[in-house]
């Protein structure tokens, strides 16, 4: 397999992210580096095959970058190929995009970024910051929380007593009515840990009455 040509697939966040940690290990290792960037869609595939195959001048490395690479059309991506094959030693090229026009081949690495799935916890508060949220929207997401998180009361406690914070500051509820709910709230909280209301999923039908309608 070919070290230094690494072919990358994934969105734009995930491919600028990466790209980040590519070139920061590399220029841990070289101290003299040129970094050169092209995008695919106005690429000059001579001017690549001169960078590609011939180390530059005021830097004894090289990192190339080649950008949406889902844009090549397939004789464009099948010439860039082609230009792989005698690529210098010192040059470190990294081929990025959400997609290819063809299987580069099994002699390169292809890295397939896979976005990490997020905590229950992360999910839950995200949606509570959510400024406009319908009371359908909170029933049904507390619901299916409970179902797949049984075991997670004081999470949806804590992202409720935030939710009724944001209420309160966007001034949806009044000052009367938010000490009600969070009363309420902890009331629940202590009724749920003392075991005086039972935790299976159910109980959350209790904070419904929290919800502007």
């Amino acid at each position: 397999m070919t070290d230094n040509i690494k072919f990358l697939i994934g969105n734009e966040e995930q491919l600028k992210k990466r790209i980040e940690e590519i070139k920061n290990n590399f220029q841990e290792k070289h101290q003299s580096i040129n970094i050169i960037n092209y995008y695919a869609p106005e690429v000059d595939l001579k001017d690549i095959k001169n960078n590609l195959l011939n180390p530059s001048l005021f830097a004894e490395n090289k990192i190339i970058i080649i950008h949406y690479a889902e844009l090549f059309d397939k004789k464009t991506w099948e010439k860039l190929l082609e230009i792989l094959i005698n690529i210098s030693e010192e040059i470190f090229i990294i081929i990025a995009g959400e997609s290819f026009k063809k299987n580069p081949g099994n002699k390169y690495s292809v890295e397939i970024l896979e976005e990490k799935e997020e905590s229950p916890e992360k999910q839950i508060y995200q949606f509570f910051r959510r400024r406009y949220l319908k009371p359908s929207e909170i029933m049904e997401k507390i619901t299916l929380f409970i179902k797949e998180n049984p075991y997670k009361q004081t999470l949806i406690i804590s992202a409720f007593e935030q939710y009724i914070q944001q209420l309160f500051l966007n001034k949806i509820i009044s000052f009367e009515e938010f000490k009600n709910k969070i009363e309420y709230l902890n009331d629940i909280d202590y009724k749920l840990k003392s075991g005086k209301i039972n935790s299976t999923p159910g109980w959350e039908v209790l904070l419904f009455r929290l919800i502007p309608l």
